[in-house]
């Protein structure tokens, strides 16, 4: 498998814990992606990951979930990617970005 082979499968399975709201093995798999993705230097791949670590910040009610996700939104404007729409109206919207 590659590294990017890995970094995606290993977001995947953070996802999936963060959907079961296992937060501690969200945030383990979420972040040995994260590590990854900056050793590949790759904006995007890492953008969704710090969206998803958003989400479980705020799962968590901690403070740093809107710096997550607006460091996420300025990579997904720069790419045009589909996700800027969807977490653009949940920050102009004053949610949190959670599942």
């Amino acid at each position: 498998m590659t590294a990017g082979g890995e970094a995606a499968t290993l977001r995947v399975i953070g996802e999936l814990h963060l959907a079961r709201r296992e937060l501690a093995d969200a945030e383990r798999f979420l972040r040995a992606s994260l590590r990854l993705w900056d050793e590949l230097e790759l904006a995007l791949p890492r953008a969704r990951v710090l969206r998803d670590l958003a989400r479980l910040a705020a799962l968590r009610g901690h403070d740093d979930a809107g710096r997550l996700a607006r460091e996420a939104l300025r990579v997904f404007e720069d790419h045009g990617a589909r996700e800027r729409a969807e977490l653009a109206a949940e920050l102009a919207g004053g949610r949190s970005p959670v599942l």
